[in-house]
């Protein structure tokens, strides 16, 4: 009787781990089973390769990346931009960006855990950017809470380089189509429900979208540097 006591406490022992060592990237079955099913492409996918996916989906690719290839992705983002002209205090405050991110590998390992140290300096650096650099909310939009590249246009405006589409027919680009179609035969948005965190609202520069709250699986591939939770979907204003 007890040894079938200890036999059932280490099955649910080993059922229970099996739960928790479960990796869960959207709480979309589809994308989440596309994700599952292709790791070992996605985990060596470049930062261009990357960008070119659709926006609604980098939060779920993202969460599924190595550490390494999250801190690339915004480390290569950085060293491009301060190619760009800046004053003296522009470009130390990108540089914090690239020794935050080079120093803190473990935030981008564990963010739940450190959310508390991430939001802090989340914070810090955004108040240091309105308050001493005068950005405005688009330029740090674009600074970081998008991966995308940077330029400056004719106005000397701060802007994100427009990537083009992935041309051959590839599975990403296969399924990111369908997700299409999908978003065309489901309204109204969002298609892809936790895809933003509400705190940050980060649904772009244009004003048309809000981030609206989900009970969402708790995701971590949003807001600042995507190290927040995607607690959200992107909804129009207009529905």
């Amino acid at each position: 009787m007890k040894k079938l006591h200890y036999y059932f406490m280490f099955s649910m022992m080993l059922f229970f781990s099996c739960q928790q060592e479960e990796n869960i990237y959207s709480c979309d079955s589809e994308i989440n089973d596309y994700i599952k099913s292709n790791i070992s492409e996605i985990q060596v996918m470049s930062r261009a390769e990357f960008l070119k996916i659709e926006k609604d989906l980098q939060p779920s690719i993202f969460s599924a990346f190595t550490v390494k290839q999250k801190q690339q992705i915004w480390l290569d983002k950085y060293k491009d931009a301060l190619k760009l002209n800046w004053t003296n205090k522009e470009r130390e405050h990108i540089i914090s960006l690239i020794q935050y991110i080079q120093n803190n590998r473990i935030y981008f390992e564990n963010p739940k855990k450190y959310e508390d140290e991430i939001s802090i300096f989340a914070y810090k650096w955004r108040q240091y950017a309105e308050n001493v650099l005068m950005w405005d909310n688009n330029t740090i939009y674009n600074m970081v809470y998008d991966p995308g590249s940077l330029t400056k246009d004719s106005q000397n405006k701060l802007i994100i380089v427009k990537e083009n589409n992935i041309s051959e027919k590839t599975d990403i680009t296969i399924f990111t189509k369908k997700l299409k179609t999908r978003e065309e035969n489901t309204p109204p948005p969002p298609t892809i429900k936790c895809s933003c965190n509400e705190k940050a609202n980060d649904c772009g520069t244009t004003g048309l979208m809000t981030c609206r709250k989900w009970n969402c699986i708790a995701v971590y591939g949003c807001g600042f540097l995507f190290q927040a939770v995607c607690d959200g979907g992107c909804y129009r204003n207009d529905l």
